[in-house]
């Protein structure tokens, strides 16, 4: 079952480009996210979360010619578990995303100070609120 993701998220390292024995391209890619927060101890903790990316096409090589390591990414795509058998007999799996579209947030520059973008609205959607839970 795939199920339909966007995120904000940032590269964690530079793109693998490839190509299919019939011509088309293919971009393997890795995403980081985090989140920083206080414990009720006042502790500071970071959840961490690593997810690996693939795109096809001429997404993949758009995002092989303008992106890397560090480059913040507005991304939408289709949320998919892989599944396997490794050589032991043991059963893994990972969760990935098929990317389908892309939007160039933040690059990362290693000399220049920090710079934040200007957030983009995607898409408005505009919500009424009459006080009662849907469910």
């Amino acid at each position: 079952m795939l199920i339909p993701i966007s995120a904000l998220t940032r590269l964690s390292k530079d793109v693998e480009l490839r190509y299919s024995p019939s011509g088309a391209a293919i971009a393997r890619l890795s995403f980081v996210n985090s989140r920083k927060y206080k414990t009720q101890s006042g502790e500071d903790r970071e959840d961490v979360c690593f997810i690996d990316g693939v795109a096809f096409g001429k997404t993949a090589e758009i995002i092989n010619q303008y992106c890397k390591k560090g480059d913040r990414l507005f991304i939408q795509g289709l949320l998919k578990q892989d599944t396997w058998t490794t050589d032991e007999g043991k059963n893994m799996s990972k969760h990935s995303i098929n990317i389908e579209a892309i939007e160039f947030v933040e690059k990362k520059s290693d000399d220049a100070p920090k710079a934040k973008a200007e957030p983009k609205v995607i898409k408005q959607i505009q919500v009424e609120d009459d006080g009662t839970i849907p469910f």
